[in-house]
């Protein structure tokens, strides 16, 4: 089934090159669209005049429930507040623990993959990790005590994608049986989240979305909520390793002098210890700039705006595109290129960085970017540890959008054991 949607990052690289730094009016499927490249104009709409720009993401609210992820207005503050005290609070000590032990996991499995012939990286490993981590961190139970199919999960964000531009009223036949499928495999999914209503594995971020849940003004349902927190908490982290184990292939060099890095930081215990392998985070940020793994974000406007010289009506959509703004060339020099720096730079203190940048800005900036900060320093820190990773093919990517870019027939990657 082709979309545009699914297509629309190429389209985005694309775009990046032949209208560099430039907002861009177009046409999606017959909806006027304004594609924002421009950071200024991002920040306008994300976080100046975020009011007048509403998320647009009815076909991920259909697939995945009523969550903070995809309301506006007050019924969005009221479950963003059910969660983000919990985010807050994480314990970056337990999520480094965490991150090694399954990352070590991880990784063994990529060898095993290689030797047994496989030329590309199994996704599903990533997801694998990033899920366990995070269920490991927020709730009483671990990723295979929950019997949850992360697969499944991956699937429903697919479909969102690929229905994200038709517009209303012009589903087809083919449209339709994708949806029957799609009720099919919610219903699925929510039948294994019923784990979390057994008292044995309460906590109190369960509990306090079980009493929302009690009062049907709050719109809560407690698996609506888990599905897209699960998600939302483990995809884009999966993505951005894939695409981490491809940049390394692809740097040799840079790859072994990261090697050097972290065999001279052994046994990191704490974020704090992490953070101060210059070279080990401004990889991950370049990661996050080069292949942010949520490339656009989708606004519709409510009324009348102007956005640089763009007339906006109401009911446009907006699509700010991380990738054509994290490829400027006013900004960034040779943007298309891993630029690694010295060790006097830090991307945690950079605002046009891959970290600055990708988990987006305003009052709906990522609630988990701190978490997944920590959780991937410590992903990439044991890669680096434990393998070597080199390219089995040289052809460029061909960029799938599934709610998260990915390379589509995964990355040409072999793994090997590093040599103590």
């Amino acid at each position: 089934m082709h979309h545009l949607s699914t297509d629309i990052c190429n389209y985005l690289y694309s775009l990046a090159d032949e209208q560099n730094g430039n907002n861009v009016s177009l046409e999606l499927n017959g909806v006027p669209t304004l594609i924002v490249q421009n950071r200024e104009d991002a920040e306008y709409v994300l976080r100046r005049n975020y009011m007048n720009y509403e998320k647009n993401m009815a076909w991920f609210k259909q697939a995945l429930g009523a969550s903070r992820f995809f309301e506006n207005g007050q019924v969005w503050k009221l479950h963003k507040n059910l969660t983000q005290p919990f985010l807050n609070r994480f314990d970056d000590r337990q999520t480094v623990e965490l991150s090694i032990y399954h990352a070590q996991r991880g990784v063994a499995q990529l060898i095993n993959d290689s030797r047994a012939g496989q030329t590309t990286l199994d996704d599903g490993v990533f997801r694998k990790m990033a899920m366990a981590v995070f269920l490991e961190n927020f709730f009483p139970v671990s990723l295979e005590e929950s019997g949850i199919n992360i697969d499944s999960i991956a699937e429903l964000m697919e479909f969102s994608s690929e229905f994200s531009f038709i517009p209303a009223g012009t589903l087809n036949t083919q449209h339709r049986r994708r949806l029957v499928k799609l009720r099919a495999l919610r219903r699925q999914v929510n039948a294994q989240l019923q784990i979390f209503r057994d008292p044995k594995h309460t906590n109190p971020l369960l509990e306090r979305i079980l009493k929302a849940e009690t009062e049907p003004e709050n719109q809560v349902v407690l698996e609506d909520e888990l599905m897209a927190f699960l998600a939302a908490g483990s995809e884009s982290t999966a993505a951005t390793m894939s695409w981490v184990c491809y940049l390394l292939a692809s740097h040799p060099e840079q790859q072994e002098k990261l090697y050097q890095e972290v065999i001279n930081h052994p046994h990191p215990t704490n974020w704090q210890q992490l953070s101060q392998m210059p070279g080990l985070m401004t990889f991950i940020s370049e990661a996050l700039r080069l292949y942010p793994p949520i490339p656009i974000i989708i606004r519709q406007a409510l009324g009348k705006d102007k956005i640089g010289d763009a007339e906006i009506i109401e009911r446009q959509n907006i699509i700010i595109s991380f990738i054509g703004i994290m490829r400027n060339q006013n900004v960034y020099r040779n943007p298309a290129e891993l630029n690694l720096r010295d060790d006097s730079y830090s991307p945690l203190n950079d605002k046009d960085s891959g970290i600055g940048i990708s988990f987006s800005h305003g009052p709906r900036i990522c609630g988990g970017k701190d978490f997944a900060l920590v959780e991937l320093a410590g992903f990439v820190y044991t890669f680096l540890q434990q393998a070597s990773f080199t390219l089995t093919s040289d052809l460029p990517p061909r960029f799938y959008w599934k709610s998260q870019m990915i390379n589509q027939g995964g990355q040409p990657v072999s793994v090997k054991p590093r040599t103590k």
